[in-house]
This record gives C-alpha cells, structure tokens and sequence, in this order.
C-alpha cells in the first residue's frame, strides 16, 4: 500500500495507510488545475451550433444531417464516461487524460479537412466525443481522489468548468470562424487541446493519485 495523507484538523496532520494510492493535501491544487485545463476545452464539445451552418456549407449537406454529427458525439460522450473507469489501474491518470486528449485532437484534424458528413461524424462525433468522456471522467476521479473529504466541492468545481467550456469557447469560435473559416478553428481547438492534455498529465503526475481497476468513486 501507499501512505496517504488524511487532515482532521488544520494542526494536527495524520498518515495513514489505504488502498494503493497516495493523496495529500497539496494534490488538490495540481488536480483541480488539471480538472479546469481538461474540461474547459472538451467542454467545447458543445458549441457545436456554431458549426452547423460552416459544416452545411463545406459539405453540402442539410441541417439534418450535420447535426447527427453532434447526436453521435452526445452518444460517444456518454459512452466513453462510462467505460473509461474500466482501464483505471491500466494506466496512470496523466497518461489516460493524455491520450485522451491526443484522440481528441486527431479527430478534430479529421474534422478539419473532412470531405463528407460520415468524415466529419468520425472526428467531431466520434473521436472528438469519445475524448469528451474520457477526459471528463478522469478529471472527475482525479480531484475525487486528490480531495477525499471534500469530494463535493472537487466535483463541483470539476463540472462546473466542463459546462463553461462551451459559454466561454462560443464567443472565441465565432472569432475564429470569421478569421480563419472552419478549418483553422477546428485546427486551432486540436492543438489548444493537445496543450492542455500535455499539462494536465504533469500536473496529475504531481496529485500523487493513483487510480483503481474496475471503476470509479
């Protein structure tokens, strides 16, 4: 087992032993900084009505057919949320936020030169979406674990900045559309997104949480 840190009272500090993780007091920080730098950019995933029209018209496609783009991307979402916890123990948090947000960025890509309706449903809804849950379920257990007696704020905080993803993305992808047409937003977000997982994996190298196989708390 790994020594974690528990904290009844501000004075007087305790180590105790649980199972196979290490939390500490000063792992909230790096968790919750990682939890904010995950879920405000996946939380993008839904501004996506700013890209009906631009998707529309690269495609040539209706407004029925763009936004099952977005309905498969509802569905990867929950589906990725809840079969990640099944690789926890796998792979440490940082890696599995990493390559979360790896896939995320390749979709993105191949939304950004998609040719066609089922290109656009494989990156933006599919890869996209799918990084969406996993990058959102591994924040929440990361400041679940890294704040054990105060899980309710951690998780709070957690959700809160994944649904102001989307109200604080919605203005700067108007921007962009307008500056750099659809392509260059989705290739903007992708590498934006690369960068936060990139951080986010060191700051949850320095959490000291560890996760467990078979699902999440």
């Amino acid at each position: 087992s790994i020594l974690e840190w528990d904290q009844p009272n501000a004075s007087h500090a305790t180590i105790k032993r649980r199972e196979g993780r290490m939390t500490s007091p000063r792992g909230a920080v790096p968790a919750l900084g990682a939890a904010i730098l995950l879920n405000l950019p996946l939380g993008s995933l839904y501004a996506f009505s700013l890209f009906l029209e631009p998707l529309q018209q690269a495609l040539g496609a209706g407004r029925g057919e763009v936004s099952a783009v977005f309905s498969l991307a509802t569905v990867a979402f929950t589906a990725a949320m809840l079969l990640t916890p099944y690789t926890y123990g796998r792979a440490r948090p940082g890696i599995l936020a990493l390559l979360g947000c790896a896939l995320g960025a390749a979709g993105l890509a191949v939304a950004a030169f998609a040719s066609s309706v089922v290109t656009a449903a494989l990156g933006y809804g599919l890869m996209f979406g799918a990084a969406s849950g996993i990058g959102y379920s591994v924040a929440l257990q990361a400041v679940n674990r890294a704040m054990p007696d105060r899980r309710g704020l951690a998780t709070g905080i957690a959700v809160a900045a994944y649904g102001a993803g989307a109200v604080l993305f919605a203005p700067l992808f108007r921007l962009a559309l307008g500056e750099m047409g659809l392509a260059g937003t989705f290739l903007a977000l992708a590498a934006l997104l690369l960068a936060a997982g990139m951080v986010a994996a060191v700051l949850l190298g320095h959490t000291g949480v560890r996760f467990d196989t078979g699902g999440a708390e």
